[in-house]
């Protein structure tokens, strides 16, 4: 009897810790499945905030396409079109550009008046055009207390401040290097000789892009045959230009047979009997 009871306590016992195995398992799943849920909603959400941050830089970086910066300006003006005068002078004047009322979009100055600090004039212009135009001709502002600079959001002005020691850097070692919107642009010195490839190197570290010149193929003075000319892929305008006429050459077989110069000279003629 007391044998038959303990094999049954026994049994119960297995079933309970059975039971709670099965019970504390699909709480596990129950809690496992809303935490990957929520996981991937909010991996979701986070890829949207991305996405929507970079809608919003290509929409502000667009709205300031055109805008410009001059530095170093006196504050002498005394309405907007007192200094959009000015502006028109300094672009014709210093620049050599001519540029009109017209093609001002808009002129200002930044920030609130202060009589220890000269504000810097924002301007745009109409056309991308024009601003390219002043910006190939703003090294003439050398010697002179103002120099232009392209407008940029405060994050891109950001990493471009964080990427200038990189640049000096760089330039020490003597290679080239620029800074291209958010991105420092580093040519490699390449001194070693090899043959020309499709594309030249590029390697990418976040804002740091990394590429390497190719050296040109020496031009070779002697003439290339046709079957060489055949295998050289042209880049750019280096293509030559395709003769307008045809040229027809004739092979002169070095001897020829009685039965070949009948051939050649046989003409058909009339005979009238």
């Amino acid at each position: 009897m007391q044998l038959q009871f303990n094999t049954q306590l026994r049994n119960i016992e297995a079933r309970m810790e059975s039971l709670e195995t099965s019970i504390t398992n699909k709480i596990n799943k129950n809690i496992e499945e809303k935490f990957f849920s929520l996981k991937t909603d909010v991996e979701n959400l986070n890829h949207e905030q991305v996405e929507q941050d970079k809608r919003l830089d290509f929409v502000e970086k667009q709205l300031r396409i055109r805008n410009l910066i001059i530095f170093g300006v006196k504050e002498e003006e005394k309405s907007y079109k007192e200094l959009e005068t000015l502006l028109i002078g300094i672009i014709k004047g210093n620049l050599e550009i001519d540029l009109s009322e017209m093609e001002i979009e808009f002129v200002k100055r930044i920030g609130k008046p202060n009589h220890e600090k000269t504000r810097p004039i924002l301007f745009a212009v109409t056309t991308l055009g024009k601003k390219i135009d002043i910006l190939k001709n703003k090294k003439k502002l050398i010697g002179t207390n103002s120099y232009i600079k392209e407008d940029y959001p405060k994050k891109i002005q950001e990493i471009r401040r964080s990427l200038q020691p990189l640049l000096e850097h760089e330039l020490e070692q003597g290679n080239r290097a620029v800074i291209k919107y958010d991105k420092l642009v580093i040519i490699g010195k390449n001194t070693q000789k090899r043959q020309l490839s499709q594309s030249p190197c590029l390697e990418k570290d976040g804002n740091v892009e990394h590429t390497q010149e190719l050296p040109k193929e020496p031009k070779s003075k002697k003439t290339k045959s046709s079957e060489q000319q055949r295998s050289i892929t042209y880049y750019g305008s280096t293509k030559p230009k395709t003769p307008t006429h045809s040229i027809k050459t004739t092979n002169t077989p070095t001897t020829s047979s009685p039965q070949n110069r009948n051939t050649a000279t046989a003409l058909p003629q009339n005979i009238k009997k």
